[in-house]
């Protein structure tokens, strides 16, 4: 069968879900095989991403909060601020 090289660009959820700060690990295998009845280890650890995920979550509860005291200055600057009357 006549060998096919794919170039094309990935789809979007394929690539965005990597960490751009953690580069592949590939390795050079001689001569690949499958074996039968043995369990695959995760290549995840879990402690990094449980950090990285809270971490994650601070800055988004972070920027969140800083939405909520924008969205309030520009309401009292609409309703106090610029109120004609008075």
């Amino acid at each position: 069968a006549p060998s096919v090289a794919l170039t094309a660009t990935p789809p979007l959820a394929a690539w965005a879900l990597c960490k751009s700060n953690m580069p592949a690990d590939v390795t050079q295998v001689k001569t690949p095989s499958l074996k039968q009845g043995f369990l695959e280890t995760s290549n995840v650890n879990i402690v990094n991403e449980m950090t990285d995920m809270i971490m994650a979550q601070r800055v988004f509860e972070g920027t969140q909060k800083a939405i909520h005291v924008y969205d309030q200055m520009a309401d009292k600057l609409i309703n106090v601020v610029g109120s004609t009357k008075g």
